[in-house]
This record gives C-alpha cells, sequence and structure tokens, in this order.
C-alpha cells in the first residue's frame, strides 16, 4: 500500500456508506476524525433531515427482499456517479464497506482521490451472498487497491484472511 496523508489542508472527504447518515456510530466517528477537512455524505435512505441533500437513493424499501436487492444495486451504481460528480485530485474517498467500494473506488482512482477502505465486517460473512470464496477475494483486492485501509483487529481479521495485510 501507497503512504497517505491526511493532512492535504484543501482536500475534502467524500464519506460513502449504504446507511442514512446518523444511522451509523461508525461513520459519525470517521466524521468527527476527518472533521477538520470538509465532509461530504453519500447515503442510501433519509435518517436526519438536515442531511437528506447528501442522500445519493431516497427510496430504501422497509420490506420485501427483491425490492431491498433492487435498491441496493441501484445505490452501489449510483455510488459511482456520486463519487465522480463530488471528488477532485487529492480528496478523500472514504468507502465504509464492500458495497461503496466496489465502484466507488474506481470513481476514485478516476478522479485521482485517495482512498480510504473501512471493513469493519467482511461481506462475505456480514450479507447472506452466494460464492463467499468470490466476495472474499474481492474484498481482499479493494484491500490492496486502496491508500488506506482500516480492519478489525488483527486477531480478528487473521480467522477472515489468510494473510495480514501490510
Amino acid at each position: 500500500m501507497r503512504e497517505v496523508s491526511i493532512e492535504c489542508s484543501p482536500c475534502k472527504v467524500l464519506i460513502l456508506r449504504a446507511l442514512p447518515w446518523g444511522a451509523d456510530s461508525r461513520a459519525l466517528r470517521w466524521a468527527t476524525i476527518y472533521s477538520p477537512r470538509p465532509i461530504r455524505w453519500g447515503c442510501w435512505g433519509t435518517h436526519a433531515s438536515e442531511h437528506q441533500d447528501e442522500v445519493i437513493l431516497r427510496w430504501r424499501p422497509s420490506i420485501g427482499y427483491a425490492h431491498f436487492v433492487i435498491g441496493y444495486v441501484a445505490f452501489i451504481v449510483m455510488s459511482f456517479f456520486y463519487a465522480i460528480k463530488h471528488l477532485r485530485r487529492g480528496d478523500i474517498l472514504l468507502c465504509i464497506d464492500l458495497e461503496t467500494a466496489l465502484l466507488g473506488m474506481f470513481a476514485a482512482k478516476l478522479r485521482g482521490a485517495k482512498i480510504h477502505y473501512d471493513m469493519a465486517d467482511p461481506f462475505f460473512l456480514a450479507k447472506p451472498a452466494p460464492c463467499r470464496t468470490f466476495w472474499k477475494n474481492l474484498e481482499a483486492w479493494c484491500i490492496r487497491m486502496a491508500d488506506l485501509a482500516t480492519a478489525p483487529h488483527e486477531s480478528r481479521f487473521k480467522l477472515f484472511f489468510a494473510k495480514q495485510p501490510s
């Protein structure tokens, strides 16, 4: 991984999260850490009315597996376009979990932004997805592609992956 400094003064931080703003303590913690910089949120669904202008996709189904899957895929695709629109060279993209990293990292690379990938729980364990080996390898690739990756404690990480990333 490349050395990344979060000390670039004019850069902004774009946080992508598949939960509504304010519904996730982890995203709010990162916002506090990055607070010296301007922060923009890209989330799925509305939770706090003062942040509804930052919502990528307002529709978040409350029931129905099929509606949730369709919304999930729509959010992932729209995250790419949201990141392309709002990122500039030197900005920082914080992808929280694999769903935002899939296309968000690609947008960040195209824009010259730095990538911070936060993986608290591996996708292949946290989501009821088939082909677990595929998702495990994809997440390991995302970790390698990120400029900065935060992951579970080393003891937990070894349960999920063959080796600890550098």
